[in-house]
């Protein structure tokens, strides 16, 4: 009779815990979510962007997404997704600027870049920089080596969608 009550006593306290684990687990909206950070413990899933890298002639997407630092800041944000950002050897970044609408300008050399190269660099440029929400649109301007615009393009995040994976 004593082994029933302590098994009935068990199974009763491991049936208390699950509620109260459940119950605590409830309620949370998606905008409340977060996700464990080992670096810097609790982070906003708003900081957190997919950067896209140009592999087998295709943009893939990393398994790891980045956490910006200062996703509110457009300056900051460009600076730090460009340093991780990777060009094919015939691109060239040369730099970026903000316009007054909250457009991000990236200037790239690809005067000895293939024209599937530059498609697949603005792809998969426009596709990390335009999660940002701070930012309108990605405009694109291609340089010569002189510094003289070649070309310039306007993107928005559905601009490439038939590159999807």
């Amino acid at each position: 009779m004593l082994l029933k009550n302590k098994i009935k006593m068990s199974a009763l306290c491991t049936f208390i815990c699950l509620g109260i684990f459940t119950f605590a687990a409830c309620g949370k909206t998606p905008e409340e979510k977060t996700t464990v950070s080992s670096v810097s413990g609790m982070v906003n899933e708003s900081s957190m962007v997919t950067v896209y890298d140009i592999k087998n002639d295709r943009i893939e997407a990393r398994t790891d997404r980045y956490q910006l630092k200062q996703p509110e800041s457009i300056p900051a944000a460009t600076e730090e997704l460009m340093a991780v950002f990777t060009v094919p050897e015939s691109v060239s970044y040369v730099g970026y600027t903000v316009d007054e609408s909250s457009n991000v300008i990236i200037i790239l050399n690809g005067t000895a870049a293939s024209e599937e190269d530059v498609v697949l660099t603005k792809a998969a440029l426009v596709k990390t920089l335009s999660q940002i929400h701070t930012i309108n649109k990605v405009i694109i301007e291609i340089s010569d080596d002189g510094g003289n615009i070649i070309e310039k393009a306007t993107y928005t995040d559905a601009s490439f969608l038939y590159l999807e994976d």
